[in-house]
């Protein structure tokens, strides 16, 4: 199992194996020291007496506040880096103590002379955590590849897992796309008990923490920098991925008022970008080097990358039909030639409302009356503006056809009213207060369910496949419990993320909030009218292929004749399947 995830923990591996009333514990662990290198940190780590023992994967970002606290009555310590002070912290407070931890995580804490056992993830979902319960045995880890090396679960695909993926473009949790494996939802934790029953996973999350110092002020400002303070504590490089848009350039921006210069940055810059077709980030995110003082390291992105982007999809534990996530892989393997953390803007659209999608659903809300009249109309409308083909309004072409998709002319009185949100219960329901605001449950199901399953779910694994540490400044405590207490309405209230871009304005960056949004963009529209590209997804789909009992064969080949002939840009979708079979193929190739 640790073989399959060492890619994690390039730094060390350890494992150790206990023998309870009912039964035997093994932990094992793949090593990233980022804080405090030293022989003392290496995991699992066992408390002073031997009791306990703490294996966990992230970073506990307020441990110095932690440490405080418990120095005071009386605790000691020996390193000076968080593994110590967490184990100590849940010696003391148990389950009770995960709601005071700011930071990223999935740990197992075990009681060796009971056998009970704690198992929780961090409040955002950063960090990942798997686990397969029966009546014989239970396995948790980072990574479902860790779970399958194990050879104790059967891999069977969950069909209503790929009815989701092809709606939504990621599978739905707590499930998996494997139906005997579970995904430990954000904010909770689950307990093995001495006598070796598993508890139902329940949130940690309360209306009340445990007090501690903080020196987090009110203004959005302070919070800001009191998360890149936290965030950049580290005992190796730390760099940035800069896309030239609003949240990494204001991450750049902080950092240099901050008093960081010379932060080594990396974006990816393609050699070949056909008119309307991919991204600007490598021009702008070289305005946002020089203006703050960076140091940029371009990723260079020449050729056709549709064959090694379908290749490289198995390095995904579940498909994500999001290609970013090759984009990203990129960005880490060129950065960790020089540090050991990244910083990244990601949470920022979601928590901030900074999606297209979240003005459109906002708009939406005010003309649901003519909802019914702009669904008749909407086949004449796109029949009148093609985005297959390059021309300066492709990109706003193809936002208005995404807008009129998503109508519904029940608009806002049913949960599936516009198709950016998700479908199926909350998993957390009882952080759920705002049921009747249509505006608050867009914005809670993005930070629940599209957040976590797509760009934080690449994000991990596409960092950690090169044992690069990435942290998300956005995702702090103090920055969700301000955008909470704000509510939709005002994050909305001036457009798109509108705090944030005022932010960077008083930084001198008005010229990155006025660029379109685009995320991490390259001319796949354009590289798959390609003759070769055609060919191989063909040899990747053969018509006796198993995924075509929940895929119509004839409607993926008029989409595909339709992007050919530059009708329509069905870049997406075409992606998003081919992305599953490629996977598919990969996974279940033996």
């Amino acid at each position: 199992m640790l073989r399959s995830i060492l890619h994690r923990g390039p730094d060390g591996e350890d494992c150790l194996s206990v023998q309870v009333d009912y039964g035997e514990i093994h932990l094992g662990h793949c090593l990233l020291q980022i804080i405090a290198p030293s022989t003392d940190n290496r995991q699992p780590l066992y408390s002073r007496d031997g009791r306990y023992v703490l294996s966990f994967n992230g970073e506990i970002y307020n441990y110095q506040e932690l440490r405080r606290i418990l120095a005071s009555s009386g605790e000691e310590f020996s390193t000076a880096g968080d593994t110590e002070v967490l184990l100590a912290w849940l010696i003391r407070y148990g389950s009770n103590g995960l709601e005071a931890l700011n930071g990223m995580f999935a740990l197992i804490f075990t009681d060796t002379i009971t056998g009970s056992i704690l198992i929780a993830r961090d409040r955002f979902g950063v960090k990942p955590l798997y686990y397969h319960s029966s009546s014989r045995t239970f396995l948790a880890c980072s990574e479902i590849k860790g779970l399958v090396a194990s050879d104790l679960i059967t891999r069977t695909p969950d069909p209503a897992q790929i009815r989701h993926y092809l709606r939504y473009r990621h599978v739905q949790k707590p499930g998996t796309i494997f139906q005997e494996i579970r995904e430990l939802p954000e904010g909770q934790y689950l307990c093995i008990s001495p006598n070796g029953k598993v508890s139902t996973p329940e949130s940690y999350l309360t209306c009340t923490t445990l007090s501690f110092p903080t020196s987090s002020k009110s203004s959005l400002r302070d919070l800001l920098h009191d998360a890149i303070a936290r965030q950049t504590i580290s005992d190796v490089p730390v760099g940035l991925l800069l896309s030239g848009g609003v949240d990494s350039t204001l991450l750049l921006a902080l950092l240099r008022e901050s008093g960081h210069k010379h932060v080594p940055s990396f974006v990816i810059q393609p050699s070949d970008l056909p008119g309307s077709f991919g991204s600007e980030d490598a021009f702008y995110a070289r305005q946002a080097a020089r203006q703050y003082e960076a140091e940029l390291f371009p990723v260079q992105v020449s050729g056709n990358l549709v064959q090694r982007l379908l290749d490289e999809v198995a390095i995904l534990d579940q498909p994500v039909a999001d290609t970013a996530f090759l984009m990203t892989s990129m960005l880490a393997e060129e950065a960790r030639q020089s540090v050991g953390v990244v910083l990244s803007g990601a949470g920022a659209d979601e928590w901030f409302g900074g999606y297209h999608r979240h003005i459109a659903f906002k708009r939406a809300l005010s003309l649901h009356q003519y909802a019914k009249g702009l669904i008749n109309a909407a086949p004449v409308i796109s029949s009148l503006l093609p985005d297959g083909t390059d021309h300066p309004f492709r990109k706003q072409v193809r936002l208005f056809r995404k807008f009129l998709s998503g109508l519904h002319p029940d608009l806002p009185h049913t949960a599936d009213s516009f198709r950016s949100l998700q479908i199926g219960q909350p998993i957390a329901s009882n952080d759920w207060s705002h049921e009747k605001d249509p505006l608050e449950q867009m914005l809670w199901q993005d930070r629940h369910h599209y957040l976590i399953s797509d760009v934080l779910s690449i994000s991990d694994q596409a960092s950690m496949i090169h044992g690069l540490e990435l942290r998300t400044p956005y995702l702090d405590n103090r920055l969700a419990e301000f955008c909470l207490t704000e509510g939709a309405s005002r994050l909305l209230q001036k457009g798109r993320k509108w705090m944030l871009s005022e932010e960077l304005i008083r930084l001198g960056g008005r010229q990155y909030t006025r660029r379109t949004k685009e995320g991490l963009g390259l001319p796949v529209g354009h590289w798959l009218q390609q003759d070769q590209n055609q060919a191989y997804l063909k040899h990747l789909m053969p018509e006796s292929h198993p995924l075509f009992q929940w895929i119509s064969a004839e409607s993926l080949s008029s989409i595909m004749q339709k992007h050919l002939r530059g009708n329509r840009d069905f870049s997406s979708e075409i992606m998003a399947i081919s992305m599953l079979f490629s996977w598919w193929n990969q996974t279940f190739r033996s």
